[in-house]
């Protein structure tokens, strides 16, 4: 009976990697796109409420592809700033547009986008 409420256990902190399990195996077995979202916000906040739980089932390979899947907006989202990041570094180095192009795979497009960004006007191609 005390297992019916492990979805709203994960929610705050001291949650266990066994009923994070949980949500992890009914987001995998969901049947609905429903129902996945509302575990995929459950599996959100559960990440915010108990990130050493997750960081030690990271660890441990208990990690699941549901919840990679859950973070891949976000994971995405990181390595689209690291990349202009770096583009941003390489621009103000003085890095050729082509070179630029040809180490990070951004577009000629892209690179001009955050030239302008950060207010260079001219560029070497």
């Amino acid at each position: 009976m005390e297992e019916d409420w492990d979805i709203l256990k994960v929610l705050v902190p001291g949650a266990t990697e066994k009923q994070i399990e949980k949500i992890q195996t009914e987001y995998a077995h969901a049947d609905s796109n429903v129902l996945k979202q509302h575990l995929a916000d459950v599996l959100r906040t559960a990440f915010e409420s108990n990130r050493t739980v997750f960081k030690k089932m990271k660890e441990k390979g208990k990690m699941s592809e549901a919840v990679e899947f859950v973070f891949k907006e976000e994971i995405q989202e990181i390595a689209d700033k690291k990349e202009e990041k770096t583009i941003e570094n390489m621009l103000k180095d003085n890095v050729k547009i082509s070179a630029i192009a040809k180490w990070t795979g951004a577009s000629s497009d892209k690179i001009i986008a955050i030239a302008k960004k950060i207010g260079l006007n001219s560029i070497t191609l």
